[in-house]
């Protein structure tokens, strides 16, 4: 119905701006016009599924949905290459619409951190799946804006980070958004088990999984919240391309958005 493309997140917005804290994974840059890397580098077909960007003013769907917070670590991130990465942070902060994950003048591993209601929130987001470099580009044209976890030293990185969030305060909330797992799969893997814990062994105190597109448990460990797959909020899967063999998939029409109350022990 055109009214729900004109507001596509018209029936969660109540939630969300009910919300102290609505938090969503942001799956495309924010870019006006063509990304040059789209002159540069043969895609694998011509059907290929090459890109999910959007123009910067589409931040003000995500601004009147009641969204604050988001996470921009994912295999996405580089589809407007680093033009991309610069245009989508200097339009959310325009926007004061908080973000965590790419940073291409500084660590972008570092977290966001805000206080609503003298609580203490720090948000991390991480992914463990990276297109540019892999389905396509040269990742050696630009050092990675993307706290992207391809090694150990990297993994360890988040951890101490999350640690030293913890040393720093005993009280705040510590979330931490990773894209990882496979597409379409209605599990998690053993590792992303083993992963969680080590998260939350670190300091957090919940964690946000997607990339799956589906649907996936929620688990607890420690009192500490472990969502592995959120399913899609807002995505389009009415193709069929490679990799995305989805149309036949109809779970991934299913998503839920969590809402949970933070005390203050």
């Amino acid at each position: 119905h055109p009214l729900n493309v004109l507001n596509p997140f018209r029936k969660a917005q109540r939630v969300f701006r009910n919300a102290d804290v609505s938090i969503v994974n942001l799956e495309t840059p924010l870019y006006n016009g063509k990304p040059t890397w789209w002159k540069k580098y043969p895609l694998p077909n011509e059907n290929y599924q090459k890109t999910l960007v959007a123009p910067t003013h589409k931040v003000n769907e995500l601004i009147n949905a009641g969204v604050n917070i988001v996470s921009l670590a994912n295999n996405h991130a580089d589809d407007a290459g680093i033009e991309g990465f610069h245009s989508t942070i200097s339009t959310l902060d325009k926007s004061k619409i908080l973000h965590a994950g790419t940073n291409p003048t500084g660590d972008p591993f570092e977290p966001a951190i805000t206080e609503v209601k003298d609580k203490v929130i720090v948000f991390f987001s991480v992914t463990l799946e990276r297109n540019f470099g892999n389905s396509w580009g040269d990742d050696s044209e630009y050092e990675s804006p993307l706290a992207y976890i391809d090694d150990l030293e990297k993994y360890e990185k988040l951890l101490k980070m999350i640690e030293f969030q913890r040393e720093m305060s005993s009280n705040s909330f510590i979330i931490v958004s990773v894209h990882w797992g496979d597409q379409y799969r209605e599990k998690p893997e053993p590792w992303q088990e083993v992963f969680a814990k080590d998260i939350i062994d670190s300091g957090a105190n919940c964690i946000l999984g997607h990339h799956p597109h589906v649907l996936q448990k929620v688990s607890t460990y420690k009192e500490s919240l472990v969502f592995f797959s959120l399913g899609n909020l807002l995505f389009d899967h009415n193709y069929d391309s490679p990799g995305h063999g989805s149309v036949k998939n109809e779970k991934t029409k299913n998503g839920a958005i969590y809402t949970f109350k933070i005390t203050p022990e």
